[in-house]
């Protein structure tokens, strides 16, 4: 239980850095795989906290955002299903 800290601190990292390769408006979004995967890996590195530990390779990262990205989208399926049974209910509860 005590490395699930150290997990969420990789997922975290890993996030902020996908996102910002990502949405870099200098570097661009028409960049190849290999180019976006390279920068990713090594921002990743670079710019890891103390608390991460060693670095990852880009295979590393890929697998784990692979994860990430399908979690993700499985919880996006719920929360479209739990609108989808009853949208005005929902609405008045945001309100």
């Amino acid at each position: 239980m005590d490395r699930f800290p150290h997990h969420l601190n990789q997922d975290t990292h890993l996030c902020h850095v996908y996102l910002d390769t990502s949405q870099n408006p200098i570097i661009g979004t028409n960049q190849s795989k290999d180019m976006f995967w390279f920068r990713v890996e090594t921002d990743y590195n670079n710019t890891k906290p103390e608390n991460i530990g060693e670095p990852h390779g880009k295979r590393s990262l890929q697998c784990q955002m692979q994860t990430i990205l399908s979690v993700v989208g499985k919880l996006r399926g719920c929360i479209r299903q739990i609108e989808s049974l009853n949208p005005v209910v929902l609405q008045k509860r945001i309100l």
